[in-house]
């Protein structure tokens, strides 16, 4: 199954964001082993704003936030 398979029009704001952080969690977890920064993740989750566009009735303030939560709650689960 592919990462944004689950992710769909009816997808609820959790459950979008319980996909993001698996898919997250891998680079948050190789940044902080790298010394990377948080802003790498935001980086990175840029890169998968039209595909949840696309696959949701969500505008981009809605993904915009949704991306920003989803890559704080990757990042704090690999520093707790």
């Amino acid at each position: 199954m592919k990462p944004f398979d689950n992710i769909t029009a009816s997808s609820s704001r959790e459950d979008i964001i319980t996909e993001l952080v698996k898919l997250f969690a891998t680079y948050a977890k190789e940044l902080l082993n790298s010394g990377g920064d948080f802003s790498y993740m935001n980086m990175f989750a840029d890169n998968f704003k039209h595909t949840i566009l696309k696959q949701t009735n969500l505008d981009e303030f809605e993904v915009f936030e949704i991306l920003n939560e989803a890559c704080d709650v990757s990042w704090k689960s690999q520093t707790e």
